[in-house]
C-alpha cells in the first residue's frame, strides 16, 4: 500500500486468482491465516473508497523500497479485482465484506483488468454466483459425496523442544490425521488423530533428530491420500550449533529439513560479514573443510552470506570470511554481486565478480558454491558455479592452538528487516 494503489490492487487481485484456483482443486486457500486475504481487500477497498486508514512504515524484503506513508498515487481508481473476492466471501461463504462489496458494486460489471491488462478482469462474468445457490456454509455445509483431496502447503518449523505444523485447509474435511517418520518416505506412524484445525504442535521430539511429516484429510465419504512430505529437525543435528553475532542483530534462526539449511537473519547496514549476523557453525578441531551450495535468491538486493571461521563466539573475536555480497552499481535493481576475502574485518579490494549462470541482471538466479578450507593455520576460500571447477578467492593465516568456530554467517544488510537464505549440498569435516 505504500508503493501505489495500482500495484496494491494488482497484487491482492492475483492472490485472489490463486485462491480461486486452489478452491477448485479442493483447497481453501481463501481461509488461510484467518481469512487474511479478505482483510487485505477490505483495507484496500476502504482506502480507495475515500476513507482514511492507518499505515505502518515499511521496508520491503528486497531492501530497495522504504514507504513512510500510504500512497495516494492511483487512489480511487478501482481495478477489476473485487467481484471474485466479494462472491467468494459473501455469496459463497456468507462472510461479511462491506467495503469489498461497495467497491464491486461501484464498478459492476467489471471490464478488463486495466490499466495495462496485468490482471484478467471480467469478474462479474466469471465469478458471479447467487447467495442462495446452495454452495454456502449457511445454515450447514452440503454433505460430502467424495473423499477429500490431499492437504497441501505443509510447513514445519521446529526448535529443540517442539515442531510446529501448519497447512492449507481442505474443503469438505471433518478432521485430519497427522503422521510422522524418522526416514524420508516413511513408513509413517500416526501421532495425532481427529485434528480439526490447520495446525498441530508435536512436542514428542528428540533434539537433533530429523522428523518427516505428512497428513491426510477425512470425511464421512473417505480418506485422502497423504500430503506431500515435509521434514524438520528438532533443533540442529550434530555437530551444528547457532548463535547471534553482534548485539544489534535482529534475532535469527536456522532450521534443517533433512536436505537443506534455511537461515533467517536480520541486521543493520554492515561493512563486512565478520562482526554481525546469524552464525550456524561447528567446532573445527584441526584441518577441515566446509562446502555449501547457496540456493538462488532472486529477490535479495542487500543480503550477505559468508563462510566464516572465528576463534571465539563474541563479536570482537578474530575471524576470516569468504563473503558473498551485493557490490555497489549504477542501478539499484542490479547490484554487482561479488565474492570477497575478509581478513580481520578488512575486505580485499578486488574479489571475484559473479556472472551467469550465478547472476542474471543483478539477481542471484543460479546456484553459487562456496568452500572454506583449513590446512594448519592457513585458511583458504573458493567459489564455483557448478561445484566442480573452483576459483580461489583468498587465503590467510589465523593462528590458533585450539578448535575454532567454522560455519555460515547470514546478514540481511537491512536495519530491522530479516532475510532467508537456503543452503543445500552442505558438506563439512574437521570436527573429529
Amino acid at each position: 500500500s505504500g508503493r501505489d494503489q495500482q500495484h496494491t490492487q494488482l497484487g491482492i487481485g492475483l492472490l485472489g486468482d490463486c485462491s480461486e484456483i486452489a478452491w477448485h482443486q479442493g483447497l481453501d486457500l481463501y481461509a488461510y491465516a484467518d481469512n487474511r486475504l479478505l482483510r487485505g481487500f477490505e483495507y484496500t477497498a476502504r482506502y480507495n473508497l475515500g476513507n482514511d486508514m492507518p499505515f505502518t512504515p515499511d521496508l520491503d524484503r528486497t531492501g530497495k523500497y522504504a514507504h513512510a506513508v500510504i500512497s495516494t498515487q492511483g487512489r480511487g481508481n478501482l481495478r477489476s479485482v473485487y467481484e471474485e473476492i466479494y462472491n467468494h466471501y459473501v455469496n459463497r461463504m456468507g462472510i461479511p465484506a462491506p467495503y469489498t462489496a461497495q467497491a464491486a458494486a461501484k464498478i459492476r460489471p467489471e471490464g478488463p483488468g486495466k490499466p495495462g491488462a496485468d490482471h484478467p478482469g471480467y469478474g462479474t462474468l466469471l465469478y458471479s454466483i447467487r447467495a442462495d445457490s446452495g454452495v454456502t456454509r449457511h445454515p450447514a455445509p452440503p454433505a460430502a459425496t467424495s473423499a477429500p483431496v490431499p492437504p497441501a502447503g505443509l510447513i514445519v518449523k521446529g526448535d529443540d523442544h517442539a515442531n510446529q505444523l501448519t497447512w492449507i485447509a481442505v474443503r469438505g474435511t471433518a478432521y485430519y490425521t497427522i503422521k510422522r517418520s524418522t526416514g524420508s518416505g516413511g513408513p509413517y506412524a500416526v501421532i495425532a488423530a481427529h485434528v480439526t484445525g490447520t495446525a498441530y504442535t508435536d512436542r514428542q521430539v528428540v533434539t537433533g533428530i530429523v522428523y518427516y511429516y505428512t497428513l491426510s484429510a477425512s470425511n464421512p465419504a473417505g480418506h485422502s491420500p497423504n500430503a506431500e512430505e515435509a521434514g524438520c529437525s528438532a533443533g540442529l543435528p550434530a555437530p551444528w550449533h547457532q548463535l547471534a553475532i553482534g548485539a544489534a542483530i535482529t534475532p535469527g534462526h536456522t532450521s534443517y529439513d533433512g536436505h537443506r539449511l534455511r537461515v533467517e537473519s536480520g541486521s543493520g547496514v554492515i561493512d563486512s560479514m565478520g562482526d554481525r549476523g546469524h552464525f550456524t557453525y561447528f567446532m573445527m578441531k584441526g584441518d577441515g573443510q566446509l562446502t555449501v551450495r547457496v540456493q538462488p535468491e532472486p529477490s535479495s538486493q542487500l543480503s550477505n552470506v559468508a563462510l566464516a571461521v572465528r576463534v571465539a563466539p563474541d563479536s570482537t573475536a578474530n575471524y576470516l570470511a569468504l563473503l558473498l555480497r551485493p557490490g555497489k552499481a549504477g542501478n539499484v535493481e542490479a547490484p554487482d554481486w561479488k565474492v570477497n576475502w575478509v581478513t580481520q574485518g578488512t575486505m580485499d579490494s578486488t574479489g571475484v565478480d559473479l556472472a551467469a549462470p550465478i547472476v542474471t541482471y543483478g539477481r542471484l538466479t543460479g546456484y553459487c558454491w562456496l568452500r572454506l578450507q583449513r590446512k594448519g593455520d592457513i585458511f583458504s576460500g573458493y567459489v564455483s558455479a557448478d561445484g566442480v571447477k573452483w576459483t580461489s578467492v583468498g587465503s590467510a593465516a589465523l593462528p590458533s592452538d585450539k578448535e575454532v568456530l567454522a560455519g555460515i554467517n547470514v546478514n540481511s544488510g537491512m536495519a530491522g528487516l530479516s532475510t532467508t537464505i537456503g543452503f543445500d549440498q552442505v558438506s563439512a569435516w574437521g570436527w573429529q
